[in-house]
């Protein structure tokens, strides 16, 4: 009877610490360009590469290629808003590109922040493969500056128009890789 309960009390416990997941979030990626139009090609690891063309004027917009050494197969985002801010007669545009990681299963993202809601992206790499998995642009009426937080169990999506503040929680559906938006 001993051991039942002790095999019992083990398989809950393993079951209570499966379920739960942590998200880490790697060093992440700026880039930016001040009135004009720039190309950036980054190494994300030692065998995927980002390539970007960022433009700042009147509109931001950027182009990303997700590539891998490995693959041909190549994920492209393209005329994605990109907040563009005014300092000194200037207008800069900024993009940051997060990594993270589920270490419940392992799987690897990438957040695209724009700072403005139509572009805002998560990107999913799996077995040599990006896919999108989450683009705000798909959430009804989404339009202002945007943001993401990571926190340790849970991704949340920030925007903001005029003096309207909007928070979504994504969750992840592991089988399709792609986030849910739940306000």
């Amino acid at each position: 009877m001993r051991k039942i309960l002790l095999t019992a009390a083990f398989a809950a416990l393993t079951l209570a610490s499966s379920v739960s997941a942590n998200w880490i979030t790697g060093e992440p990626t700026i880039l930016a360009v001040n009135s004009g139009e720039a190309a950036f090609h980054t190494a994300l690891t030692s065998d995927q590469r980002l390539d970007v063309n960022l433009t700042a004027g009147a509109e931001g917009k950027a182009d990303l290629t997700f590539t891998t050494k490995a693959s041909e197969s190549a994920l492209s985002l393209t005329a994605l808003p990109v907040l563009v801010s005014e300092e000194a007669g200037f207008a800069d545009a900024k993009l940051t590109i997060t990594p993270l990681v589920n270490d419940a299963n392992g799987l690897r993202f990438y957040l695209v922040d724009t700072g403005e809601a139509g572009g805002a992206h998560i990107v999913s790499y799996k077995s040599g493969a990006f896919k999108s998995a989450f683009d705000a642009a798909d959430l009804e009426n989404i339009n202002g500056a945007s943001s993401f937080t990571v926190e340790k169990k849970q991704i949340l999506f920030h925007t903001k128009e005029n003096s309207t503040d909007a928070t979504y929680t994504l969750s992840l559906d592991t089988k399709s890789l792609t986030f849910a938006a739940v306000k």
